[in-house]
């Protein structure tokens, strides 16, 4: 709720410098983590490293640059 709608549902009540004090009262005691339900399979979540890594054929001597890439299920955080 912001200041306006407080003030629009409560015309003769406390002030702005009131308001905003106790708002970050209370929102100093919420946990900030965001929780997302997902059903088992529906999702998956990946995000690139940005910076290959280097792939080395012992035999051959040649070396690759490889993408790495991190996989989430969502319904299981599994890795």
């Amino acid at each position: 709720m912001t200041w306006a709608e407080y003030r629009a549902s409560c015309p003769d009540g406390f002030g702005y410098t009131w308001f905003t004090e106790r708002y970050r009262a209370y929102a100093g005691r919420l946990d900030l983590v965001l929780r997302h339900d997902h059903r088992a399979g529906e999702k998956l979540f990946l995000d690139f490293a940005g910076q290959t890594i280097p792939i080395v054929d012992a035999l051959a001597g040649e070396v690759w640059q490889a993408q790495l890439f991190v996989a989430v299920l969502g319904a299981s955080n599994d890795t």
